[in-house]
Formats: structure tokens, C-alpha cells, sequence
């Protein structure tokens, strides 16, 4: 071989390596470490709706579980005062997430959907809940589990 086909048979093996190179990180940018998929938040401070009468927060838990026990207790999303909550993926308990937040004292409003049985319709059924949050609490717990809510 002389020396123009052996220099235009690297010259086209560097452009077939800088192409494939940028194709395979443009995809990986989309992946992410497992650690970080669907993980919820654990410190997250949702903002809470600015109400000028109180000025203290009141620290809240929100713990977010898939009824093991029923067949159609998987939960679909769940949102506190229209900020959507992250769940990740359930473990053998059905655990999907615990966050921690802050709120001021007044009415905050829990709205979730639960998956339905595959062959029934309509697939999910939403469910919310008002909460009433007085201004002498220090801590307030709420439990999700399935289509039962327990707050404490």
C-alpha cells in the first residue's frame, strides 16, 4: 500500500472514532448513576404558601407506601399542595419514599392516585385529602399507604 491510501484509511478511522465517541456520550448525558434514579428528596424544603398571620413553620413527614396487601394499592403520583412529590420504585415492604418539609400553619391539601386492578376501569382512582394544620403543632406525620391516609 502507499502512503495515500495508508494516511486515507486513518484519516477514516478517526472520523468513524470521533463520531461514534459523540453519539455514545450524547446518550450517556441521559443516564444517570442508579443511585440517583427516582430517589425522593429526603431534605427537601417544599415552599410553603406565604401567609403573613403566623410566623413560624411547622415541620412535617410524608411517608408514601404501596398497600402490599391489596391488589390494586399501588400508588400512581402523589402531590402536596400542588408540588409534585417523587417516588421511587417500591421495595419488598412497598415503601416508595419519605420526604420532610415545612409548612405554616392552615389547610394544605394531599392529593394522590392509586393504580386500579389492569382489567378495571378507570385505571387510577385519585383521592385527596385536607389538612388542617393549627399553629400550636410541632411535628405532624402523615402516612400514605395505598388508598388510606393516617396523619398523626
Amino acid at each position: 500500500m502507499n502512503y495515500l491510501t495508508k494516511t486515507f484509511i486513518i484519516f477514516i478511522l478517526s472520523l468513524i472514532t470521533v463520531y461514534v465517541g459523540s453519539i455514545t456520550s450524547h446518550y450517556l448525558e441521559d443516564i444517570k448513576p442508579h443511585y440517583l434514579i427516582n430517589k425522593i428528596q429526603t431534605s427537601s424544603l417544599i415552599r410553603p404558601k406565604y401567609n403573613p398571620g403566623f410566623n413560624h413553620l411547622i415541620k412535617m413527614k410524608l411517608t408514601v407506601k404501596d398497600d402490599t396487601a391489596a391488589e390494586n394499592g399501588k400508588i400512581a403520583e402523589v402531590m402536596f399542595d400542588d408540588t409534585k412529590i417523587k417516588l421511587q420504585p417500591a421495595g419488598p415492604s412497598g415503601k416508595r419514599g419519605v420526604t420532610h418539609f415545612q409548612v405554616f400553619p392552615g389547610k394544605h391539601t394531599i392529593f394522590w392516585k392509586v393504580f386500579n386492578h389492569k382489567y378495571s376501569w378507570p385505571r387510577v382512582t385519585p383521592h385527596s385529602k385536607t389538612i388542617n394544620v393549627s399553629s400550636d403543632e410541632v411535628w405532624i406525620d402523615i402516612l400514605i399507604e395505598g388508598d388510606r391516609i393516617h396523619v398523626r
